[in-house]
């Protein structure tokens, strides 16, 4: 029996051998294939030498995980994006997590990327339990310029955007961003999470979509000191959970807003704008034309803010609201226009529709748009018929300086001058309500006689 006993025993422990030895194969192969699968993403040293006179040439996906992986080095460093890359592949990469953003708060960006007005597309971030997530993840002196991110989707913890989650002491300009950003935690913005001394200038976010719990912004989800915003609009979507601080362009502005606007629905609980869910500092020749939701200190322009509000306006139609600042109610009814107004350019007091603006029926579904960070070639010159359709029928208009004379025709043969007094001015323009000429015709043409 204890012969037997032994044999067994030893039986047994040879048996665990074999069980340990197979399970160890089975690991080291599990291992092999996370090991295969890692290698799918290859990091690829791009061309260049890095400086201002050779940048790194940044031409594929490997190239852009190659920075992330030696964002070490990146100070003072110049990247030129050399020609247009789809990252869709990324959506793949270390099981599901998508790409790896560029620098983090331990080791932070301080490079310049040169974009060349490149786009990058279809980028996938899926980093919910990381903070600062987008191409890049957390920026100290560095910029940006001129580069576009396409449908990209970027997630995380807090502080995402779709080209990053913060930045610091940097710039951004000549940027476009379309896609969707989600973020559990605060600061979701759909260029950047959020930014200190950190100018946002000609950049848009065309077509995105923004979600956060607080902080929550079309641009930026909220821009401290030293981060203005200038020359920049966001179309798309922006809410927040059941939270505070949702604007069409920022969740809370620290710093001055001009020349820009917001074309987006904004949803939120508190302190919830058109342009901003909060402001400390003024905002000028900026508007907001979307639908605006929630349950306190919300308002067309703003949801909390000073008076410090210059030539900015707001469709109070589209908007449903009356109201351009949610903590002050009695501020700006007169900056809330109808929908048929903000498509007028007699109704923007100072606004410089010869360079800076322009508007055009057919482009920008009728409201006043950036000339330069407009594609759009049938651009209006000042001096030509605006015409406008809504409550007030056809309106035409035109600049009062313009010395000319309004007609109008059946047939497109004979003319006749419209009456002056059917021409009233307002805010330099000559406005015509087209139902002032009767007629049994069907149709009416008109032209200004110069």
């Amino acid at each position: 029996m204890y012969a037997v006993g032994c044999y067994g025993l030893l039986m047994s422990m040879n048996d665990i051998k074999r069980k340990f030895m197979k399970t160890l194969l089975s690991v080291l192969c599990i291992g092999m294939m996370g090991v295969i699968s890692a290698s799918a993403q290859s990091p690829d040293q791009p061309e260049g030498a890095g400086n201002a006179a050779s940048p790194y040439q940044i031409k594929s996906v490997g190239n852009l995980l190659w920075m992330s992986m030696n964002v070490v080095s990146s100070q003072g460093t110049y990247y030129e994006i050399a020609n247009d890359i789809d990252a869709g592949e990324t959506s793949s990469w270390y099981g599901g997590q998508g790409f790896q953003p560029i620098g983090s708060q331990v080791s932070q960006f301080r490079g310049k990327i040169i974009g060349k007005n490149h786009t990058i597309s279809n980028l996938y971030v899926n980093r919910g339990m990381s903070p600062h997530v987008g191409l890049l993840g957390y920026v100290e002196g560095g910029s940006v310029e001129n580069l576009n991110l396409k449908n990209c989707t970027v997630s995380g913890q807090m502080y995402a955007g779709i080209l990053a989650g913060y930045m610091n002491g940097s710039s951004v300009t000549g940027c476009k961003v379309s896609g969707n950003v989600s973020c559990y935690g605060n600061y979701a913005g759909g260029i950047v999470g959020q930014s200190y001394q950190t100018p946002i200038s000609k950049s848009c976010a065309d077509q995105i979509s923004v979600y956060g719990a607080n902080y929550v912004g079309g641009i930026v989800g909220e821009n401290l000191a030293g981060s203005t915003l200038s020359y920049c609009y966001s179309i798309g979507n922006v809410a927040n959970n059941n939270g505070t601080y949702a604007g069409g362009l920022t969740g809370w502005s620290h710093e001055k807003i001009s020349i820009c606007y917001s074309r987006t629905t904004v949803s939120g609980v508190d302190r919830v704008g058109g342009l901003a869910g909060q402001s400390s500092n003024p905002i000028d020749q900026c508007y907001a034309a979307g639908n605006i939701y929630g349950q306190s200190n919300v308002g067309g322009l703003t949801g909390y803010s000073g008076r410090d509000i210059t030539n900015s306006y707001w469709d109070k139609q589209l908007s449903g609201l009356d109201v351009c600042i949610g903590s002050d109610t009695s501020f700006g009814k007169n900056l809330g226009l109808t929908t048929q107004q903000m498509k007028q350019r007699n109704s923007y007091t100072g606004w410089d529709f010869n360079s800076v603006w322009g508007m055009s029926s057919s482009f920008n579904n009728g409201y006043p748009y950036l000339k330069s960070m407009s594609t759009f070639n049938a651009v209006l010159n000042a001096h030509d018929i605006h015409y406008c359709t809504g409550e007030d029928g056809l309106l035409l208009e035109w600049p009062a300086e313009v010395n000319g004379t309004l007609e109008y025709s059946q047939d497109l043969v004979e003319w006749q001058s419209v009456p002056e007094e059917f021409i009233r001015e307002q805010n330099k323009y000559n406005i015509f309500k087209a139902d002032s000429i009767s007629t049994t015709a069907g149709k009416l043409f008109f032209r200004l006689a110069l």
